[in-house]
C-alpha cells in the first residue's frame, strides 16, 4: 500500500459544494450546455463567497465527459473569473475519486492555494434537441489543451468482451449479481423484488436531493412492472429504472482550499468540511478472469485501509454514498464495508434516480456529502467511486472536525496485485462447464439472448450464450447457477 500524505501545515477544506440540475424541453430556451452547467456549479458552491473565491482558484480538475471540448477546466475557468488558472483532465478509466485526490494533494502540497473539481453532461439537452430535429450549440474550443492529463495506467475491460458480446456494462454486472445471489442461497423472485425495495429507498433519497435528476418517487411495485413506460427490462433481473441513466443534464463542483486561504479570503469555519482519506485501487481484473465472481476483494481491502487510515470502521460514517451504477455493485460494497441491509447508503439516489451520467457521478456524491455535513445532517462522510465493470475502486472520507493526521492518499493496488486471486480465461471453449453467473438479454421487452459466465472444466473462465427457446426459457424459470451445461464453440448446450 503507497501512502501519500499532504505536506505538513497545508490542511486542506472544502469550503464550498454544489450539484446543479437542468430540465428542458425541445425550445431549449436558456438553456447551458455541459460547460455552462459545470461553470454554474462552480457559482453555486462558492455561494455567498463568490466574488472571493472563484477568481483566486488555481486549478480545475474535470473528469472526462461524453462533451467534445478540448480542456472543459478552460472553458469553466474562464467563466468564473479564474484567468491564470491551470487544468486538469482525467481520462475515462480514471477513477473519479482520483480526480478530487489530485485536487485535494495539490492544495496540500503547495502546488495552489486553491482548487475546483468538477463534473457535468447535457446529454438530455442534445437528445431534446434531436427530438424537435434541432441542433444543440454548445461552446465551441479550438487549440486548448489541459496543462495535466491523467491517463489510465491500464485499460478497465479485458480484450474477449467484445467477441463475447458483453461489451454493455448492465450484462457484466448481472452476471456477476446472479453469482452472488446464488452464494447466498437467495430465490430469483426474491432478489428481484429485493432489488424492487432497495430502489424505492433509493427513489426516495432522490426526492428530497434538489439536484437529482429524476425526483418522483417509484414504488417497489411500480419497480418490478416491465411494462410501465421507462422501466423494460433489459437483462434478467435489471430493468432500466434499476441501471445508471445517461441522458441528463447535471453538474457539480467541490471548491478546496488551505485553512489558511479560506481564513483570509473570508470564509466562515461553520463552512469548512476537512478530507480526511482518499484511497484508490486500479488492479484490473476483467470478468471472466476472477476466481470467484461472486465477491469483490478489493473492497474488502478497502475497508481494512480506511479504518487504519481514518480510525473508524467504514459503517460508523454518519452518511454514505456507495457508487450504485448497478444493483450489484451497492451489494457488493456492502458486503465489503458490513452495511445492514436496512440502511440506504446514497446521499444522492444513486446513479438512476440521483443522475451522474457517464463519468460524473461520483462527483455529484461528493459534492452532496459535503452540503450534507455543512447542513449539519452528518459530522462525516464516506463516499465511493468504481470505474468501468467493478474492476477499478476508489473513495474519499470528508470530516467536520479537522483530522488529527494530514491527509492521506492510499493507493491500494500493489496490495490487490498480491491479494487478488485470477484465473486464466479462454476465447472459445467447448466441453462440460459449470455455470457461474447467468442472464437473458431482452429487446423490445422480449428474452433475445441467453448468457452464462462459466468455469471449463480446464478451470478457466469464459462467457458462453444462446439464442435457442428452450435456454432462454430455462434460465428465467429456474435457477441454473451451480449447474452444468454442455458447450459447443462458444454455445450454450442444455
Amino acid at each position: 500500500m503507497v501512502n501519500r500524505s499532504a505536506g505538513a501545515g497545508r490542511q486542506p477544506v472544502v469550503v464550498g459544494a454544489a450539484g446543479v440540475v437542468q430540465h428542458c424541453d425541445s425550445s431549449l430556451d436558456s438553456t447551458l450546455d455541459a460547460a455552462g452547467l459545470m461553470a454554474a456549479a462552480c457559482v453555486a458552491a462558492a455561494g455567498h463567497h463568490a466574488e472571493q473565491l472563484l477568481p483566486q482558484v488555481g486549478l480545475v480538475a474535470v473528469p472526462r465527459g461524453t462533451w467534445k471540448y478540448s480542456d472543459a477546466g478552460r472553458l469553466v475557468a474562464r467563466a468564473i473569473g479564474a484567468e491564470r488558472s491551470s487544468t486538469l483532465v482525467s481520462e475515462v478509466g480514471i477513477l473519479q475519486s482520483d480526480t478530487l485526490i489530485a485536487g485535494i494533494q495539490a492544495v496540500a502540497e503547495g502546488r495552489v492555494e486553491s482548487a475546483v473539481v468538477i463534473g457535468g453532461e447535457a446529454l438530455d439537452r442534445r437528445r431534446q434537441a434531436r427530438k424537435a430535429n434541432m441542433r444543440a450549440l454548445e461552446t465551441v474550443q479550438v487549440g486548448e489543451v489541459p496543462d495535466v492529463v491523467q491517463a489510465a495506467p491500464s485499460p478497465f475491460v479485458g480484450n474477449e468482451e467484445e467477441s463475447w458480446g458483453i461489451r454493455e456494462p448492465y450484462l457484466q454486472y448481472v452476471l456477476v449479481d446472479s453469482a452472488r445471489r446464488h452464494r447466498l442461497g437467495i430465490e430469483m423472485t426474491a432478489h428481484r423484488q429485493a432489488i424492487a425495495r432497495r430502489y424505492e429507498q433509493l427513489s426516495r433519497v432522490a426526492v428530497a436531493n434538489p439536484a437529482a435528476w429524476e425526483r418522483s418517487l417509484w414504488s417497489a411495485d411500480e419497480l418490478l412492472d416491465t411494462s410501465r413506460p421507462g422501466n423494460r427490462m433489459l437483462a434478467y433481473p435489471y430493468s432500466v429504472k434499476t441501471v445508471t441513466q445517461m441522458y441528463l443534464d447535471q453538474a457539480a463542483a467541490l471548491l478546496i482550499c488551505t485553512e489558511a486561504e479560506a481564513k483570509r479570503l473570508g470564509v466562515p469555519e461553520d463552512r469548512w468540511v476537512y478530507p480526511e482519506v482518499g484511497v484508490g485501487c486500479s488492479h484490473v481484473v476483467p470478468l471472466a478472469n476472477r476466481a470467484d465472481p461472486s465477491r469483490n476483494d478489493q473492497w474488502v481491502l478497502m475497508s481494512e485501509a480506511v479504518e487504519k487510515a481514518a480510525g473508524r470502521p467504514v459503517a460508523s460514517y454518519d452518511l454514505l454514498d456507495l457508487y450504485n451504477c448497478f444493483p450489484v455493485a451497492l451489494d457488493l460494497q456492502c458486503d465489503a464495508f458490513g452495511i445492514s441491509a436496512d440502511r440506504v447508503p446514497s446521499v444522492t439516489g444513486g446513479m438512476s434516480f440521483g443522475g451522474g451520467g457517464f463519468n460524473h457521478a461520483a462527483i455529484q456524491a461528493f459534492a452532496r456529502a459535503v452540503e450534507l455535513i455543512q447542513e449539519g445532517a452528518g459530522s462525516n462522510a464516506f463516499v465511493t467511486a468504481n470505474s468501468g465493470y467493478l474492476t477499478k475502486q476508489g473513495a474519499v472520507s470528508f470530516a467536520r472536525d479537522r483530522p488529527q493526521s494530514p491527509f492521506q492518499a492510499l493507493d491500494l493496488t500493489p496490495r490487490a496485485g498480491i491479494a487478488v486471486r485470477r484465473r486464466s480465461s479462454v476465447l472459445q471453449y467447448s466441453g462440460p462447464a459449470e455455470i457461474e453467473g447467468v442472464t437473458v438479454l431482452f429487446e423490445r421487452n422480449e428474452p433475445a439472448r441467453a448468457f452464462a459466465l462459466v468455469r471449463t472444466g480446464d478451470g478457466e473462465g469464459t462467457i458462453v450464450s444462446s439464442t435457442e427457446d428452450n435456454v432462454l426459457a430455462a434460465f428465467l424459470e429456474s435457477d441454473w447457477v451451480g449447474q452444468s451445461l454442455r458447450v459447443d464453440r462458444g454455445r450454450a448446450r442444455l
